[in-house]
């Protein structure tokens, strides 16, 4: 036990050191992604999954996903999403026992190809909107099916943890080196790239704030991801301040939403007066950290911070001359326009109500109502815009499966890892659709 608790936290300092390479070198990091891809599959199929690597491997890769991206790596734009597919279902057909499938999360994403059949242009636009809107649905409906009453430890659990957290790491590392003198940083009350490693901050501070929901998760089950406690309420910390300061909200609310829905949960399932008061310590010390932790971030932004989590602020976008949405419309900052992209995606339904447009097609019809082609960040909107009626039944079955799964959690882990992962990645949806591989893999996890 000495030697893997000591493994686990040589293996936290190896990713700084991999992350700080990484920051300068994106074909270390590509090589890096390759050796792990190429090895999980011989292990996989040597061990015929025994050791239950396959979901090692595949959390892993949703970690890795950003740092990927923010190296700009040489790999595919999807690598992530497919690498993760790729591992589980190896892991279900290399597994001696048969696994029961769970047809539920199946014909959810069968119910997003009838759509295809609308999808016009040429070879590579036909390729890049199947993969970029289909591949995160099937992360996710993959995930669910490997996971389904899959039985595994707490201690595994903590391996799962530790696996997608050690790349997060590595990401905090390569932003940390890339980060300009914060007193030159001019903070406005838009998200932050020059904060993000130059990559998306909604993407970033989504991965970052899940880091911090894992450490939340463990210590709330008395869960040890480094064997060292305090440890991992540090990269909790670290990850959820790192999150902060790219000034994307979603990243930051829905973990900490999710979260405390989780604790709230677990402690009314415990019916442990002892666990409540327990729970209660928990967030008494969590809040205050997190309160030093905000007071310090949001003095080195020059109170940017505290205000764009405060006010709201009103742009002016122009728009298209449709009947749909007015030819000037008032852009709420809170939601960054997002909610005048998911009206456009009602609007486009309302227009094929059937079949929708077909994936990735609703891209090019917002341009008819909000003025520019632009993608989508709500994913349920997208859903019933591409795939029409197809899309409203598989939302349907997105938000019902936590609750039909529900009876067979029979402890007060069980009910809270449900629907703290389950409520994470639908919330992530709701602003980020399924950019990441992350909110799809996130989902399948409540199911084991």
């Amino acid at each position: 036990m000495k030697e893997l608790n000591r493994g686990r936290i040589i293996l936290v300092f190896v990713h700084v050191a991999l992350g700080a390479v990484s920051a300068y070198s994106n074909i270390f990091a590509s090589l890096w992604a390759y050796l792990f891809f190429f090895y999980s599959i011989d292990r996989i199929i040597r061990y015929r999954n025994s050791d239950g690597w396959a979901l090692l491997a595949a959390a892993y890769l949703a970690g890795l996903e950003i740092v990927l991206r923010l190296t700009s790596a040489y790999t595919f734009s999807e690598f992530g999403k497919y690498g993760i597919v790729t591992f589980l279902l190896l892991g279900m057909f290399a597994e001696r026992n048969k696994q029961y499938v769970w047809r539920v999360p199946l014909m959810y994403f069968i119910l997003l190809l009838p759509s295809i059949i609308m999808l016009t242009g040429d070879l590579d636009k036909l390729r890049d909107n199947l993969s970029f809107n289909l591949s995160g649905p099937m992360v996710l409906a993959v995930s669910v099916i490997y996971s389904y009453k899959r039985r595994i430890s707490k201690e595994h659990l903590m391996r799962i943890f530790l696996f997608l957290l050690c790349p997060l790491v590595a990401s905090v590392i390569i932003i940390m080196l890339r980060m300009p003198d914060l007193s030159k940083v001019g903070f406005n009350l838009s998200s932050n790239k020059n904060t993000s490693g130059g990559f998306g901050p909604n993407q970033v501070s989504t991965a970052l704030g899940f880091g911090f929901l894992l450490v939340g998760i463990a210590w709330m089950i008395k869960g040890k991801i480094t064997s060292i406690p305090i440890l991992d309420r540090i990269i909790g910390f670290v990850l959820l301040g790192y999150a902060v300061l790219t000034f994307a909200r979603g990243g930051v609310i829905t973990p900490l939403i999710t979260l405390f829905v989780a604790i709230y949960i677990f402690s009314v399932s415990s019916g442990n007066i002892k666990q409540f008061f327990r729970i209660i310590q928990i967030m008494v010390v969590g809040i205050a950290v997190g309160a030093v932790l905000w007071l310090y971030l949001d003095a080195i932004t020059n109170n940017a911070l505290a205000t764009r989590y405060e006010k709201s602020v009103k742009k002016r976008a122009t728009t298209g001359t449709s009947d749909d949405i007015a030819d000037e419309a008032t852009i709420n900052a809170d939601l960054s326009g997002r909610e005048f992209i998911a009206l456009a995606d009602v609007k486009i339904f309302a227009r094929y109500p059937i079949l929708g447009v077909g994936p990735g097609m609703a891209k090019d019809y917002r341009a008819e109502y909000v003025g520019v082609k632009i993608a989508a960040h709500t994913e349920v909107t997208r859903m019933i815009a591409e795939h029409g009626i197809y899309g409203i039944v598989s939302a349907i079955l997105l938000f019902i499966m936590p609750f039909l799964f529900y009876g067979y959690c029979k402890t007060p882990e069980q009910k809270a890892l449900l629907f703290a992962f389950t409520i994470f990645s639908v919330s992530t949806t709701m602003h980020s659709a399924m950019r990441l591989s992350l909110t799809g893999f996130a989902y399948g996890l409540g199911f084991l």
